[in-house]
């Protein structure tokens, strides 16, 4: 038997009217005549049983009734106008009924609970030109299940109804005292029942006002002081957890690590944003590191055991990068506390190259062959000048002419056959050594400034002289020796401080 839709609206009114003669504290105010745009009515739910006198009203439920003639199905939902879902989120929420039927005799009511929080979470969920919005809807099985629905209702009505009211839970201070609560209407476990949309948070702050929280359980985060250990061995002082979902945690460690765990497994995500701390990823990596080898994670209360990273291997060029940096920078002789992720990669090309000298110092092979090759290196605000030395079997071997990097014992400079050191820092203090440069051109140091834009002072201009200055003087051949960079090395695959 079909209908059209005006007698479905009264059929699908009438089989709830019908179920509510049931119930011994709702009476209902449907106009079936003169309904509105936006709601059909309201339901009043009494304190007492059986009794319409008003001293005994609990209060007044606004609903909206939406019929369909058809067989129901297992996961029901509904399509409802952005502008009604507007209206109901300025009114403070709506129940929003939902009788599917065959006939007067086979039939389920279902409904979706619409409360300020939970409207404002599926208007930002689409998008914004979207003028019909998908919800989700529940079974009322019977008049109790209405009644519970409707207490619920008003029990979180009044607290959200203010819109400017809400707080954002990670805007608390984490040192202010808050007591958390939350109200569900689901009937199942507690861990599940926090991510279902029909359940909402309320924060009790200390001067004792109850405010709504706007976030979702999803998006919380608790910052707690306490350890982070792996195998008993402590790593962090302190973390935050998000709780993701019903099934898996996150742990936050600071700002570049996050874990999260499942039940048998652990997933990490590093990430070094541009104004993060040299030594705060080196920590970050360190922990990875060990947490590959580890088998047991523990954070505060929280002891976990399992298999082992899910996506480890991806961090393990970039731990080699890291460790190989820290290396060089301290045989550079820098103070790398302050130094941030930014100014490393801005440098990377330059650091890869200067690794790979440092790495490889005692035998380096170069597509030219010269008696002695230098490069220029700036990094961190700091310059320094590498020298190639031409080993007896054609490869090269790596100094740091301006500090103390590997090898700076073997500098020698050979006067009348015999070899005479150098100090530390390569300045050379010999005064047999100034007959050395006598007689060589000018031409010399200003081809030098030509290709170096700091300034030698004489003592690494003499020393640059004697290693330079072939037996036949030639410009020609100062100049070549000058453009001889390392061109191998530049031929390496080139890594970033960037995020796994």
């Amino acid at each position: 038997m079909s209908m059209n839709t005006s007698k479905i609206e009264k059929t699908g009114i009438a089989i709830f009217e019908s179920l509510l003669t049931n119930s011994e504290y709702l009476d209902s105010g449907i106009n079936k005549d003169d309904r509105g745009p936006s709601w059909d009515g309201h339901l009043i739910l009494y304190s007492k049983p059986n009794t319409n006198k008003k001293e005994s009203i609990t209060g007044k439920i606004p609903i909206q009734i939406k019929s369909t003639m058809r067989k129901a199905v297992v996961n029901e939902s509904i399509n409802i106008d952005r502008s009604d879902l507007n209206n109901y989120l300025n009114d403070g929420g709506i129940i929003f009924l939902r009788p599917i039927f065959e006939n007067d005799k086979v039939y389920k009511i279902f409904y979706c609970l619409l409360l300020p929080i939970n409207i404002q979470r599926y208007l930002k969920d689409v998008s914004p030109t979207k003028k019909k919005i998908k919800i989700s809807l529940e079974e009322a099985e019977n008049a109790k299940k209405i009644e519970f629905i409707c207490k619920f209702f008003l029990d979180n009505h009044s607290e959200q109804k203010n819109l400017s009211n809400y707080i954002d839970i990670n805007s608390i201070d984490p040192k202010e005292e808050i007591q958390i609560i939350a109200k569900t209407i689901l009937k199942k476990d507690f861990r599940s029942s926090l991510y279902s949309p029909n359940t909402f948070f309320y924060a009790k702050l200390i001067n004792g006002i109850t405010v709504p929280i706007k976030n979702e359980f999803s998006s919380f985060t608790f910052s707690e002081v306490g350890e982070v250990l792996l195998d008993d061995e402590v790593y962090f002082k302190s973390y935050s957890v998000e709780f993701s979902n019903s099934t898996s945690n996150i742990l936050k460690i600071n700002n570049s690590l996050t874990i999260t765990i499942t039940e048998n497994d652990v997933d990490v995500n590093f990430n070094s944003p541009p104004d993060l701390l040299f030594p705060e990823a080196l920590d970050s990596l360190k922990f990875l590191k060990a947490l590959s080898e580890a088998k047991k994670i523990k954070f505060g209360n929280s002891k976990i055991t399992f298999n082992g990273i899910l996506n480890f291997g991806i961090f393990q060029e970039l731990m080699d990068l890291y460790d190989d940096t820290r290396d060089l920078l301290e045989n550079l002789g820098i103070n790398y506390d302050k130094v941030k992720i930014k100014e490393l990669s801005d440098n990377i090309k330059t650091i890869y190259a200067m690794i790979f000298n440092m790495k490889n110092s005692d035998s380096l092979f170069f597509d030219s062959v010269h008696a002695a090759i230098f490069t220029k290196y700036t990094l961190l605000n700091s310059t320094f000048l590498f020298l190639f030395l031409r080993n007896q079997d054609g490869s090269y071997r790596s100094y740091n002419f301006m500090d103390r990097v590997i090898g700076f014992k073997d500098f020698v400079i050979p006067v009348n056959n015999q070899p005479v050191p150098c100090s530390r820092f390569l300045s050379i203090k010999d005064v047999e050594l100034l007959s050395a440069i006598n007689g060589h051109s000018d031409f010399v140091f200003e081809d030098l400034k030509t290709y170096f834009t700091f300034e030698l002072i004489p003592e690494y201009q003499r020393f640059m002289l004697n290693l330079l200055i072939p037996t036949k003087k030639s410009t020609k051949n100062i100049t070549i020796i000058s453009h001889c960079h390392n061109a191998k090395l530049r031929k390496g695959k080139v890594k970033t401080f960037g995020k796994a």
